[in-house]
């Protein structure tokens, strides 16, 4: 099977034409917004305003001296850094969940992010073994490495021949093609969300391997939204503003084709199946027109805050690795990390308990968890709760339901992982 950076690097088709929406994009933003709008279009202008509205709020109530409460998933995880770096005595309470590392996405490197991304996927077939045939469509064979082999095959063959459909089998009565690119996405944006998305996931593998286009695009695309920003068929959904929240942040990235064919194959060996998917996110800010006004912030990105940080990472992150919360964790002193052994994006894609608790424990009285401290998932793809369940108090499963509701309606979006 072809790498995806291979395919990109020998072909040029897929990066002339994500240049080109994304080119298209970046000049639209600049009609819209204008210099003095986009200007203001970053982390840093964030961050002042949230302090601004964090001092409002506390003096409406009569209180004085108090700081910002503030839980930040994702990119959240850059503005509660970014706030602590600018304004380190006025941390009431931060926690951050999914940390990016400040450093790396402030240059615009954005290599701090795929370490773990191969696992995750790895993660499918391991759990699809487990729950057996009556709960993983794509159940194969008695090992995960079946299963990885029978979607190893799946892909090779799309590769080799898109699957087509006709207009008349078609919801969207026109006709049209799925190719291994497409699936390579919609099995990236599966992995923010495994709990929910692994059991969509192997139906929609299993309707393409049947040659089912008909069912792969309804489900695909009433589960997942699988196109890029810029792109004609999905305007509009979001992750343009993400786009352009970062390009903005980060330093400028010319536009050099030579450049960017070594950083596709920088990423390429970081994760042998993303490399070329999370490769785009950069191509996206080659020669971004909007550069931060007024009182930019530079850095340095690190601080000794009036409460210790909290750090959240999943030991299997597709995005953001545990590696970045610990690398965080080193420039905020008193901070400590708490690790969730789980997949997904963020301690919220898979309901603990134990996260939870610490969680609320912290806002409510500062306290950090002992560093080292690890908690366990207690639902998983595919499989859900275990028996522990059962000897839980009633107050605890209560909040366990609520937790794998909030799990299960994250939907998985491309380009979420900013």
């Amino acid at each position: 099977m072809e790498r995806d950076g291979e395919k990109v690097l020998a072909g040029g088709s897929e990066v002339a034409e994500a240049y080109s929406r994304f080119k298209a994009l970046s000049e639209s933003c600049e009609t819209v917004a204008g210099e003095e709008k986009g200007g203001y279009v970053n982390t840093a202008s964030v961050a002042r305003d949230m302090l601004e509205i964090s001092e409002r709020l506390w003096g409406l109530s009569g209180v004085r001296g108090r700081g910002l409460q503030y839980w930040g998933l994702s990119y959240g995880s850059v503005i509660g850094s970014t706030f602590a770096a600018m304004f380190p005595e006025r941390v009431e309470r931060i926690v951050v969940d999914g940390i990016l590392d400040t450093e790396d996405y402030y240059s615009t490197g954005w290599r701090a992010n795929l370490q773990d991304t191969d696992k995750v996927l790895a993660s499918f077939s391991t759990y699809c073994s487990q729950a057996g045939p009556e709960r993983c469509a794509f159940h194969t064979g008695s090992t995960p490495e079946d299963i990885t082999i029978r979607l190893h095959n799946l892909l090779q063959k799309l590769s080799a021949e898109p699957l087509s459909i006709p207009s008349s089998r078609s919801p969207t009565n026109a006709p049209e093609i799925i190719t291994e690119s497409d699936v390579r996405n919609l099995l990236f944006v599966s992995l923010y969300a495994p709990l929910g998305a692994f059991t969509i996931l192997a139906w929609i593998l299993l309707f393409l391997e049947s040659g089912d286009g008909t069912g792969y695009l309804i489900t695909a695309r009433t589960s997942f939204n699988c196109d890029s920003p810029g792109s004609s068929k999905t305007p509009n959904t979001g992750a343009e503003t993400m786009l352009a929240i970062a390009c903005s942040d980060g330093a400028p990235v010319p536009d050099d084709r030579r450049a960017f064919d070594k950083y596709l194959r920088e990423l390429t060996s970081q994760s042998k199946t993303f490399g070329g998917v999370w490769a785009r996110l950069r191509l996206a800010c080659t020669d971004w027109k909007f550069r931060p006004k007024g009182l930019a912030f530079s850095g340095p990105y690190r601080g000794n805050t009036s409460t210790p940080m909290l750090f959240i990472g999943n030991s299997r992150d597709p995005v953001t690795p545990i590696i970045n919360a610990h690398t965080m964790s080193k420039r905020f002193p008193g901070s400590t990390v708490l690790e969730q052994n789980s997949e997904g994006h963020c301690s919220i894609s898979a309901p603990s308990l134990c996260t939870v608790k610490h969680v609320r424990r912290y806002f409510e009285t500062g306290e950090v968890p002992p560093p080292g401290t690890v908690c366990e998932a207690d639902m998983k793809p595919f499989m859900g709760a275990g028996d522990h369940v059962k000897t839980m108090s009633a107050e605890d499963r209560e909040l366990l339901k609520g937790l794998e509701k909030l799990a299960m309606e994250l939907k998985p979006r491309s380009w979420h992982g900013i």
